[in-house]
């Protein structure tokens, strides 16, 4: 039998990598450099290649020496029996060998395009005052021709004798690591003791690999209040470009206030899941541990209410805000109400709404909060966010933009985002068409828009009725026919929210009063908010509702909140411009209490609210503001 030699292992083996490294042999082929070097100082006096199987000593001869004087390029082994070929151990070895001297071979090679290949440069001393900090030149080598293995740089550095000397304090090996992995220390690395000791990285493969990016964000005292779950969920469900642009640098300048958003989180998915479960079923883990994140975010929020500077500043009143969402999601009146003056006192402290910071954000997004609260709980905001709402102008969408239209906020020509979704023979787009045009014959009734000379009725009330009546006759879905259950079940949910809007404009009643006489995502948000005010007990109610009514309602609330959100840092006009409309349309129906359980049309709002400084006041009600708010 011929010898096996490296040039035959480099051209058939090479290849074959898979069909050596078996899951029990989970050894790479190019092992890394220190265990090359260890490996040499070994067996570099052995002679390599294999000998012819002997058959007379089959059973009786064991592996020989042979003489060391030959070549180190060769590699004899003797066996007496052909199983001893496969051998594991052996193989490897002699693998190894193979590979290590075709390396050597080509690294003497400077034409050698082989990319295994790595030049190595002798370490030199560094100076001793010198700062082992790298510089762009040093860098510029260290990944040039020049790059050295970081496994024979740790072996260099754990033989050398003198200890490194820095230009910043050394830090002890017993003292905590600077960048914390998953298990919280790297003990596999000797560099993350100290800034100084980092080396520039010798190659961009795999670069981070270990850094866990959200181990440095904020988290609570409590370590079993484990907070990787919602930080993915809030980000999944609640998560926009804008609002990383916009919002997420202020929420990261204090603990409280990323932690709070944990709390919108934390209530969107304790109501999912109960919703997924029958009422025997639900559990109260995500209960638990709801109510766990909302106590560990109040008390920071204590805590920073004590501190002077830190009382209203931007970073505390994000707090609230965050917090009062969980709240309008959980449906709790007391506890919205509770955090809604307290919002309210606070930015009343800072100087009003115009003195907020975050660009602006942080006083639409506040506003924006108040008036859905309002929306939901048929009442009123307060004066100095109504005030604030009438200098935004919110016209109507009047060009080719895409907007999250629905029946109360879109062009006066009809649909365009829509348009795109649906077609016009479905089913769901008559509804919505219907409810448009029932929604923009509302308004020209009570002088709040205006209407094109195309689009006017004499009679706007027959108006209404007749287009009430075509709403009141669409079939349910059962009785029509649908691509799939998707869009069977966004009509019927669309239809019966159609029903109750449409008898409480028609009869001018609350839409929390009509159930008593009744047996895309911008029209999600219109649905969600209907819906959500249909189930309110009452304005200002103090009595509680149990049971799956009750869970409903949440479930409603927190698609409404969700929407509310995402929606807002996009498209902050529209979302406000609907809310606004919204809310005129509730005043309309009934005489909407103010929040202190006033009638808002029997109060005057005398008291001066001040705005940024400028001086504004607000002495007139609500419903004095409606013109201005519909005005296009």
């Amino acid at each position: 039998m011929a010898p096996l030699t490296e040039s035959y292992v480099a051209e058939n083996f090479f290849d074959m990598r898979p069909g050596w490294l078996t899951p029990e042999e989970p050894e790479s082929l190019v092992p890394s450099y220190g265990d090359i070097q260890g490996w040499r100082q070994e067996t570099t006096t052995v002679p390599t290649a294999t000998a012819q199987l002997r058959p007379d000593v089959r059973s009786k001869t064991k592996l020989k020496p042979v003489d060391d004087t030959t070549s180190s390029s060769l590699r004899f082994f003797v066996v007496d029996h052909p199983d001893q070929l496969r051998d594991r151990k052996q193989m490897r070895k002699n693998r190894k060998h193979v590979m290590h001297n075709y390396l050597d071979k080509e690294a003497k090679k400077p034409e050698s395009k082989d990319t295994r290949v790595r030049k190595q440069v002798p370490k030199q001393p560094a100076p001793a005052q010198a700062s082992s900090r790298l510089t762009p030149a040093d860098s510029t080598e260290e990944n040039g021709a020049s790059r050295k293995d970081p496994d024979s740089e740790q072996d260099s550095q754990r033989t050398a004798k003198t200890p490194r000397k820095h230009t910043v304090g050394h830090r002890k090996a017993s003292e905590e690591p600077l960048v914390p992995g998953f298990g919280g220390t790297y003990e596999y690395s000797q560099y993350m003791h100290s800034v100084d000791d980092v080396p520039w990285p010798t190659s961009r493969t795999n670069l981070g690999s270990t850094v866990d990016p959200f181990g440095t964000l904020p988290a609570f005292d409590d370590p079993t209040l484990g907070v990787d779950e919602l930080k993915y969920s809030c980000t999944q469900r609640f998560g926009s470009r804008s609002l990383s642009v916009h919002w997420m640098p202020t929420m990261l300048k204090a603990r409280h206030a990323f932690l709070s958003s944990l709390c919108i989180s934390s209530a969107y998915d304790d109501i999912m899941r109960r919703n997924l479960l029958p009422p025997d079923k639900r559990t109260t883990g995500s209960l638990m541990k709801r109510l766990r994140v909302r106590q560990g975010v109040i008390s920071m929020i204590n805590e920073s209410i004590s501190d002077p500077e830190m009382r209203t500043a931007d970073e505390t009143i994000i707090a609230v805000l965050h917090v009062l969402n969980s709240e309008i999601c959980g449906c709790d009146d007391r506890s919205m109400k509770i955090h809604q003056l307290g919002l309210h006192d606070m930015i009343r402290e800072r100087g009003g709404l115009a003195r907020l910071g975050v660009n602006g954000h942080l006083a639409r997004i506040s506003t924006i909060t108040m008036f859905m609260l309002a929306a939901l709980r048929e009442t009123s905001p307060q004066p100095d966010f109504v005030c604030y709402a009438s200098k935004i102008t919110t016209p109507g969408p009047n060009d080719m933009m895409r907007y999250p239209e629905s029946p109360i906020f879109c062009r006066t020509s009809g649909y365009l985002t829509i348009d795109t979704a649906l077609s016009y023979e479905s089913a769901t787009y008559r509804l919505l068409d219907l409810l448009r045009q029932l929604t923009e014959q509302f308004f020209a009734e009570n002088n709040l828009v205006r209407v094109d000379s195309g689009q006017a009725h004499g009679n706007s009330s027959a108006t209404i009725a007749a287009l009430s009546n075509k709403i009141f006759a669409m079939k349910p879905a059962l009785e029509q026919d649908f691509h799939g259950m998707n869009e069977r079940y966004t009509y019927e949910s669309l239809r019966l929210v159609s029903l109750v809007y449409a008898y409480a404009l028609l009869h001018k009643l609350p839409f929390s009063k009509t159930t008593a006489r009744l047996e895309d995502s911008g029209v999600l948000f219109f649905a969600t908010l209907i819906a959500g005010a249909t189930a309110n007990p009452g304005p200002l109610a103090n009595e509680e509702r149990d049971g799956e009514d009750e869970e409903a309602r949440k479930w409603l609330t927190a698609i409404a909140v969700r929407c509310c959100i995402t929606l807002s840092f996009e498209y902050g006009d529209a979302v406000l411009g609907t809310l606004k409309r919204l809310v005129a349309i509730e005043q309309l129906l009934s005489q909407v209490p103010c929040e202190d359980g006033t009638s808002c049309s029997d109060k005057d709002l005398e008291e001066a609210i001040p705005d940024g400084g400028s001086g504004a006041t607000c002495s007139r009600g609500f419903a004095d503001f409606a013109q201005e708010f519909m005005s296009i």
